[in-house]
């Protein structure tokens, strides 16, 4: 299959902004929205796998450099503990990408994780209207923070005054956990 340059040019930013957000992670706290599936580095590998192959958007060689780099977000939740407070959808929690068994296996994975100590993970009723795109917050390690917007494109850091950017969503962070509830798992 050919992928016309733009597109190449795409993939390549995504990876290096996910690389980014994982130094980013592992350097401090994070606040995480993601409204439409399980967070990156909570996600199994199959699940994972299929998520980055639905689209299309990756040749075979950096769907796997890709997947490499989710698994190794998803040992840093387990290694660093950083404070993690993460918010979802109960819709994008129970998206169901795979088979039966293998959705077992990555609520299974998503509840185990829930446990952890530095982690608090939330859900966010249906009925509460919702920022369409998820974000993180990455609060760093000196606790100068940045967002990172999870667009359809790829992830980035909306244009504008960085303090006013951090309040803006802080604000609508702490808005939508204080409408959210314990994770039941």
């Amino acid at each position: 299959m050919h992928f016309p340059a733009p597109a190449r040019a795409q993939a390549a930013a995504r990876l290096l902004i996910q690389r980014e957000v994982s130094r980013q992670e592992a350097a401090g706290p994070v606040d995480h929205w993601t409204p439409t599936a399980v967070p990156d580095y909570m996600q199994t590998r199959e699940y994972a796998a299929a998520v980055l192959t639905a689209t299309g958007a990756y040749t075979d060689e950096e769907a796997a450099q890709a997947l490499t780099d989710r698994m190794a977000r998803a040992s840093l939740l387990r290694t660093v503990p950083h404070p993690r407070r993460i918010l979802v959808t109960r819709a994008g929690m129970d998206r169901e990408i795979l088979p039966q068994p293998a959705m077992a296996r990555q609520w299974a994975q998503l509840a185990d994780l829930a446990h952890l100590d530095h982690v608090d993970l939330r859900v966010v009723p249906a009925y509460h209207p919702v920022h369409p795109e998820g974000f993180q917050i990455l609060h760093g390690v000196d606790g100068v923070g940045c967002v990172v917007v999870e667009g359809p494109m790829g992830a980035y850091t909306p244009p504008g005054d960085p303090a006013e950017i951090l309040d803006a969503y802080q604000d609508q962070f702490a808005d939508l956990w204080e409408a959210s509830d314990p994770y039941p798992g």
